[in-house]
């Protein structure tokens, strides 16, 4: 009976009116919820992103980094795609660091902050 007198009163509009966390501080929170512009690439968070690859053949190929479409004409200036396979891209990254290379497979992330000098 406790367990759901407690769910009730998690429930209640009270705890509703501002999100909070069990886990992050609001520190944490906010460094998560701020947008972060990634190498012109705007993102929610300091991760790179491949949400999909459509490609014809290997000089006509779309991509979707960090939700931003990609094509071989619009390519920002601190990423280099390298190769584009169906199932992988293979990129370049060098924005505010040493460039470095990053194999991406479709729905996978890279935090940037994480990445070895």
């Amino acid at each position: 009976m406790k367990r759901i007198l407690i769910l009730v009163a998690l429930s209640s509009p009270a705890f509703a009116a501002e999100p909070f966390s069990l886990f992050l501080t609001e520190d944490e929170q906010s460094r998560f919820n701020k947008d972060v512009n990634i190498g012109g690439l705007t993102h929610s968070s300091n991760r790179l992103s491949l949400k999909a690859v459509m490609m014809m053949d290997e000089a006509n190929w779309t991509i979707w980094l960090n939700e931003h479409k990609i094509t071989p004409d619009s390519c920002p200036e601190h990423v280099q795609v390298v190769s584009v396979s169906p199932a992988e891209v293979e990129l370049i990254w060098s924005k505010e660091m040493e460039p470095r290379t990053i194999s991406l497979k479709i729905n996978e992330s890279v935090d940037l902050e994480s990445l070895d000098p």
